[in-house]
């Protein structure tokens, strides 16, 4: 935001009594007007401060004021308008803001100051006055016009003068050679070339504030990007810390997790033995069963004899079925000659004694047959249908596990069939 600054500033009435030319050292210290605004407008206004008292120490009084707004009226319009002027070369020196809030610089160079010269030519002095009242288009005619028509050398070199004293040169070094070698005796040669000198200087001098100014800018800039970049950069190694701190957090829950996990699953492994063997005991106290317990499935408790006993009905069952394909005749027979558990008195099971078994919670594949058979997984089913007592003439039924139904087929019949001996405990 510019800040609206009135500078003391033009409207120049010069106090008379100066008759020649003079040059004097200046050393000054130019303070603003202490209302902070940015350092570059505030620079500006220190040196505009400056520059007007290196004038009027000159002795060219800037009497007579008035008021511009956001610096558009600059300095250089002081010089421009004053009968003095600070000579090219000088140098500022920036001291910046001091404690009191103003920005404060130092001056260093000569001021020159000169009364007015007189034009020579009665037509120049025409010109003159309508460039001075701002007609400069004017002006710029007469001056083309003795250019083009006069036959007094002394006019037209005074005019060649004022063309690029005025500015209406559109190549000062041309016109300054075309003096120079149509006119080299007129005292306007060395006056020309002066005044190109000064403007010459003057236009390194900006050039050289530029440059600095850009260098300063440039600076600033490079201190900003690394700050930008230092900060970045502690944000992601903050952001790396946090990540890696949160990582070592999760790996250290996954281990005490794993460890958690790993205990329990020894506890439990201690536990089920020490649960199946204290199951089991009363089973074969109560059934005067001698062997080893294998597994356990509700009512269902297997022993390593490979007989499973079914402590709901009181009924013992072979482990697993015959394992081949039989007729009702052959495994009535297998069933009354099984042995298994060191037991005499197996028997082939009765229709309602394997429908017992049935149950729609739990089932498994069968191992021959692509069956699924509903009961426990302690009684190992080769495939789905074991043989019953029952029998109709020529006809014996059978119980699928499939199924979950009694069937009635010849006795000959054994695609399928098979044999699972039961008996009653003790």
């Amino acid at each position: 935001m510019l800040k609206k600054t009135y500078l003391l500033l033009l409207a120049l009435i010069l106090i008379p009594g100066i008759s020649s030319a003079q040059t004097i050292d200046v050393y000054i210290k130019g303070v603003d007007d202490g209302v902070r605004t940015t350092k570059q407008q505030d620079y500006k206004e220190a040196v505009l401060f400056a520059k007007r008292e290196a004038i009027e120490r000159a002795g060219v009084k800037i009497k007579s004021m008035t008021t511009a707004k956001d610096m558009v009226v600059n300095s250089d319009y002081i010089e421009s308008k004053a009968k003095a002027a600070l000579m090219p070369g000088y140098n500022i020196i920036d001291i910046g803001y001091s404690a009191d809030g103003t920005y404060q610089i130092v001056l260093i160079g000569k001021v020159r100051s000169a009364v007015s010269e007189a034009i020579d030519s009665k037509g120049l002095r025409y010109a003159k006055s309508l460039y001075d009242m701002g007609k400069k288009s004017d002006a710029k005619k007469i001056i083309n016009d003795i250019l083009k028509n006069s036959q007094e050398d002394g006019t037209v070199a005074e005019a060649m003068y004022y063309q690029v004293l005025w500015k209406f040169s559109s190549d000062p070094a041309i016109t300054y050679a075309k003096l120079e070698a149509y006119y080299p005796d007129s005292k306007y040669v060395g006056k020309l070339k002066n005044l190109l000198d000064e403007r010459e200087a003057e236009r390194k001098r900006i050039s050289a504030e530029k440059e600095r100014e850009s260098k300063r800018i440039a600076a600033e800039k490079e201190r900003e990007r690394k700050r930008i970049a230092a900060a970045k950069v502690r944000k992601s190694k903050r952001i790396a810390a946090e990540k890696e701190r949160k990582s070592k957090r999760i790996a250290a829950v996954k281990v005490r997790e794993s460890k958690r996990i790993a205990a329990a699953k020894v506890r439990e492994s201690k536990r089920i033995p020490a649960e199946k063997k204290r199951k089991i005991q009363p089973v074969k106290q109560k059934y005067g069963i001698d062997a080893n317990g294998t597994g356990i499935d509700g009512q269902f408790y297997a022993f390593d004899t490979g007989v499973v006993m079914d402590t709901k009905t009181g009924l013992m069952w072979a482990a697993k079925d015959n394992g081949s394909d039989i007729n009702w005749r052959d495994a009535k027979r297998y069933c009354e000659n099984y042995t298994g558990g060191g037991y005499t008195d197996w028997r082939m099971p009765t229709i309602d004694e394997l429908a017992g078994l049935y149950g729609k919670s739990e089932s498994y594949q069968a191992t021959q047959r692509n069956y699924n058979v509903y009961l426990t997984e302690l009684i190992e089913l080769s495939t789905c249908c074991p043989w019953v007592s029952e029998t109709r003439g020529s006809f014996a039924a059978y119980f699928s596990f499939d199924g979950g139904a009694g069937f009635w087929d010849s006795r000959s019949y054994s695609d399928g069939a098979r044999a699972l001996p039961v008996r009653k405990g003790k």
